[in-house]
């Protein structure tokens, strides 16, 4: 099993390994950016990994906009390297796997990677959080 967790978030990541099932640890491999994770799967190839998990928001400018009454939406920015771009990045190289958890926070983020990965996985699975409980997806 190989893995590819792609979050700005450090802190993320570290629960992610710290939930992780001890015989999959080297399996795993983490990116903190959208450039970073083009780079592993290139370097990789496309079907080298079998489990995605991303993160939509991978910079401040992506973060859900808050609108004046205090209500959170999710705004998707265009043309910002963020995990929609990297869906589309996957779908461009044909990438088939088994499952992949988009795990953002922002709804529209990981409603719209949904979407696109539809095709790419025989899961894909909407699920905010995700990284707390990876043993769940694997």
């Amino acid at each position: 099993m190989k893995i590819l967790f792609l979050d700005d978030i450090p802190q993320r990541w570290h629960t992610f390994m710290a939930g992780m099932p001890e015989e999959h640890l080297n399996g795993c491999e983490y990116a903190e950016t959208y450039d970073a994770a083009v780079a592993l799967v290139k370097k990789n190839g496309p079907d080298y990994y079998t489990h995605y998990f991303l993160d939509h928001d991978l910079n401040d400018e992506d973060y859900a906009v808050v609108t004046e009454a205090g209500d959170q939406f999710g705004e998707v920015i265009k043309g910002s390297k963020n995990g929609t771009l990297f869906a589309k990045f996957l779908v461009s190289q044909d990438v088939k796997c088994d499952t992949i958890v988009c795990h953002s926070l922002n709804p529209a983020g990981r409603a719209n990677m949904q979407s696109i990965l539809s095709r790419s996985a025989d899961v894909v699975h909407n699920c905010p959080f995700a990284w707390q409980t990876p043993e769940k997806f694997i």
